[in-house]
């Protein structure tokens, strides 16, 4: 089974090193990754590049057990403790999916995804959690950038996640999303090392999606072009 280094960087034990460009996108629920996340695939799609995509925190494979004891036991998930080994056996799955020597890998939502949903306020506690994190997602990169969607009126927020055709999750509630988004601007400052050289870019997602997605789209465009032009640089 391939193996991170702890920090994210250098390869992946028995597998191919990562050359594309990771990028992800991250921000609380509501501010309308998934629907920027398509809005950019087809666009890419449109252009012919060739990418990959990784999303961490979705199932890849409803039949793994872990997906069906959960399936089987919905109160499960009312624990953060013990969803901490359903998401970290997604992250590693979607990590061993993905072909990380693409140009582009496109990532809906990051490990730091995890650290945002387990921190607190105990810097201590913070430390050991991460820890835990980095050990059990030990499979996935550390994104190179964060592209963090950002709404700052909880109005919208609330609105947007009320006409969602599904029951809320436990870290859907008004609470909650104070608490990830003090947790978000916690580790934008102080990074927990595995993600302390991911470049955060911020992108207000108050406006139309497809207003937000062509903002995204044209800043990915614009990041390839400097990848593309460093490595020209260094052959």
């Amino acid at each position: 089974m391939p193996v991170l280094n702890k920090f994210g960087g250098g390869k992946l034990a028995g597998s191919k090193t990562k050359s594309g460009l990771y990028i992800c996108l991250e921000g609380l629920d509501g501010t309308g990754k998934s629907t920027a996340f398509s809005y950019i695939s087809d666009r890419l799609n449109e252009l012919g590049i060739h990418y990959a995509t990784i999303a961490p925190t979705k199932a890849g494979d409803a039949n793994a057990l872990i997906e069906r004891i959960f399936k089987r036991y919905p109160i499960l998930d009312h624990s953060r403790f013990l969803r901490q080994f359903k998401f970290a056996a997604r992250s590693n799955l979607a990590a061993r999916n993905v072909d990380w020597q693409k140009k582009l890998i496109l990532g809906d939502r990051s490990i730091i995804t995890s650290y945002i949903a387990h921190f607190g306020k105990n810097p201590i506690a913070n430390k050991l959690k991460t820890v835990v994190i980095n050990f059990m997602e030990r499979e996935i990169y550390a994104p190179d950038y964060v592209i963090y969607l950002y709404v700052n009126d909880e109005a919208i927020l609330r609105s947007r996640l009320n006409i969602r055709d599904r029951a809320k999750d436990i870290d859907e509630t008004d609470l909650r999303r104070k608490q990830m988004r003090l947790h978000y601007e916690q580790i934008k400052k102080n990074a927990p090392k595995r993600v302390s050289h991911t470049i955060w870019l911020t992108i207000p997602a108050e406006t139309s999606p497809d207003d937000v997605g062509s903002k995204i789209f044209n800043l990915i465009l614009q990041l390839l072009r400097a990848r593309e032009l460093q490595e020209d640089k260094n052959q």
